[in-house]
């Protein structure tokens, strides 16, 4: 598969969700359902075949701090902006979890015990090493009382077994 390290494509996808008659799609997608989607175009067009394995391995449980959550309640959901070094919106704390598992590079388990919509502002420094700038984990502490402790349970690891070219649009 050295052509894989050496071709770079941009997939461009509309809201066409015909690829896989077993996904009906709502008005609103979540991110399952989208996943699920781009997962039947990559096997479609590249002929990607992956193997899926689960085992035991680093990651992090969100918890309350010890100074106590800053969260205020919300009393309705809205989309977040999600971007490196910026989470905002009216959120529950399995939502955040998710999004700070792709920041700390290991999956994130919600272990706040808090339930319900929260109104969440968290900013950080988008270069994880940066000395001058305030990290996630500082972040997190500060701004919403939350923290994140490591810990161990389930990692999902997928593998490339094989991949073609894609084929002609």
């Amino acid at each position: 598969m050295d052509w894989a390290d050496s071709i770079r494509y941009d997939i461009e996808a509309r809201g066409s969700f015909g690829l896989d008659p077993n996904i009906v799609m709502s008005a609103n997608p979540n991110r399952a359902q989208i996943l699920r989607v781009l997962q039947t175009l990559l096997a479609d067009r590249f002929k990607l075949r992956v193997r899926h394995d689960r085992r035991e391995g680093d990651t992090y449980n969100l918890v309350v701090s010890s100074r106590g959550s800053k969260l205020e309640r919300a009393p309705e959901s809205t989309s977040a902006t999600v971007r490196i070094g910026l989470y905002t919106g009216r959120r529950t704390t399995a939502q955040l979890a998710d999004y700070l598992g792709s920041i700390a590079g290991r999956p994130v388990a919600d272990g706040t015990g808090l339930t319900g919509i929260f109104e969440m502002r968290l900013q950080f420094t988008e270069i994880l090493d940066d000395p001058a700038g305030v990290s996630v984990f500082a972040a997190l502490r500060e701004q919403l009382g939350l923290q994140l402790e490591p810990a161990r349970g389930p990692v999902d690891t997928y593998e490339i077994v094989d991949a073609q070219p894609p084929t002609d649009n």
